[in-house]
């Protein structure tokens, strides 16, 4: 074999050796981008699912879950190959987690679309603060420095993924800490809260990106961590908001329970008194018959008794549920009801016992509270109390006579008095309470009536 020969044949060997390790590294690198990728695609999978209560059986929630993280990963691996940085496509991100979540979690519209916001602020967020730092800290802009295959690219990435961790770990914390109860309009400014941040971040980070100037990279990451705290800190004063209007709500379940519990004592006095007073007119009653058929005047006897019979007011109706804290109530709201004029129609069984005696009267005061509100203004004057229970659930109906639509005129049943800190509560705390009960609560109209439906699993 010739000098030259062998000089080629060895050329050939460095270069393919060359070439084999220019691959080895590319495969590295691939691996560590794409483990990256699914990372991240499980971090947003994890605070989406924890942040919601999953509706249907646990199986199917494995399903989800693993199927959310397969369609993040895809979506993130495709965007990163095809941009260094995504800027308004990084809503996709956020669109593609609602759909995977609309359909299989609870809550409201606005709430989910907060939690699918949240992964892509916290996201653009840590980027914009740890890659601006970064470029500060090695004099190079975005582009030379951390967009190519070295350790500061991997330094960045793995700083970056943990500020994302603990932006979502924070905001998860707060969530599941404080039981949230915010309306839809305040759900839809917690929503654009976060939607402007993000357009903000990246703003910042496009500026980061043209830029020739550390310091100036340097003024984008501080104005990040500025941004951050503004949305935490809107977070955490919404949520003592949905503290407070729990607290007001529990407040005012305390004060029906002790005016429902003062209304048990005084309804158990009145029949008392009540007794008393049947037992006076009997005994006398009893005397003057007995004095009357001594002399024989059988006549004036039976006149005597048909006078008597017409004095006597008609025997109030006494509900008995086997509930004596539930009776007190629907006996009570009876006889304010008998003041008013109003007819009331009950149905109910006579094994009503439950370890749930304050959620069950605050639940009937304020639906038969309603009812007589309403049937003082109706020309009826009806109300309909059916009461049902089988071995899992307690279903409660009450109707109550109206002249025109109340939903036609007021579909939210928003109090219409003046004074509102004091009113405005009782379809809140219906629904508050069957919610708590795994339960439901219907208003309907059907045939002259106003109808609350209410059913509990307990």
């Amino acid at each position: 074999m010739s000098y030259i020969h062998e000089c080629i044949m060895q050329t050939d060997t460095i270069v393919t050796l060359f070439e084999y390790q220019i691959n080895y590294s590319n495969l590295l690198w691939l691996g560590f981008e794409l483990f990256v990728n699914l990372f991240q695609a499980f971090i947003i999978t994890w605070y989406a699912f924890g942040s919601l209560k999953f509706k249907y059986s646990k199986k199917a929630k494995i399903f989800s879950y693993l199927g959310t993280i397969l369609a993040m990963f895809s979506l993130i691996t495709v965007t990163s190959y095809l941009v260094n940085f995504e800027g308004f496509g990084t809503f996709i991100h956020a669109l593609l987690l609602f759909i995977c979540i609309f359909f299989v979690t609870e809550g409201s519209l606005f709430n989910k679309i907060f939690v699918s916001l949240v992964p892509t602020n916290a996201i653009a967020a840590s980027s914009t603060f740890v890659y601006p730092l970064f470029s500060y800290i090695s004099l190079k802009t975005l582009d030379t420095s951390l967009f190519s295959e070295s350790s500061i690219r991997v330094i960045s990435l793995v700083l970056a993924n943990f500020f994302y961790i603990c932006i979502l770990y924070i905001v998860k914390k707060i969530t599941l800490r404080r039981s949230f109860k915010l309306k839809e309009s305040e759900w839809f400014m917690l929503s654009l809260n976060i939607t402007m941040s993000i357009i903000a971040y990246i703003f910042l980070y496009y500026s980061v990106y043209y830029s020739t100037s550390p310091l100036a990279n340097f003024y984008v990451a501080l104005c990040s961590v500025a941004v951050i705290t503004i949305n935490i800190t809107m977070y955490i004063v919404l949520s003592n908001f949905s503290n407070r209007y729990e607290t007001e709500m529990e407040n005012t379940l305390l004060r029906q329970q002790a005016e429902y519990q003062a209304g048990a004592i005084m309804e158990t006095k009145n029949q008392y008194d009540e007794l008393q007073k049947v037992r006076h007119d009997f005994n006398n009653t009893v005397r003057v018959i007995g004095t009357l058929s001594s002399e024989g005047k059988n006549s004036e006897i039976e006149a005597y008794l048909q006078e008597y019979f017409k004095t006597q007011a008609v025997s109030k109706t006494i509900i008995k549920t086997g509930n004596s804290f539930v009776d007190a109530v629907i006996n009570s709201k009876l006889t304010e009801a008998q003041q008013y004029g109003i007819k009331v129609n009950v149905s109910t069984i006579n094994d009503l016992e439950s370890k749930h005696n304050i959620d069950l009267c605050s639940l009937l005061g304020n639906l038969l509270d309603n009812a007589i509100r309403a049937s003082k203004e109706s020309s009826k004057k009806v109300i309909k109390l059916d009461v049902r229970r089988d071995m899992e659930s307690i279903a409660i109906t009450v109707k109550n006579t109206i002249d025109s639509s109340v939903l036609a005129k007021n579909p939210d049943l928003v109090s219409d008095k003046q004074d509102k800190k004091n009113h405005g509560y009782g379809t809140k705390i219906i629904r508050e309470i069957a919610k708590k009960h795994s339960g439901f609560a219907d208003f309907y109209e059907e045939d002259g009536y106003f109808c609350c439906n209410v059913m509990l699993y307990i």
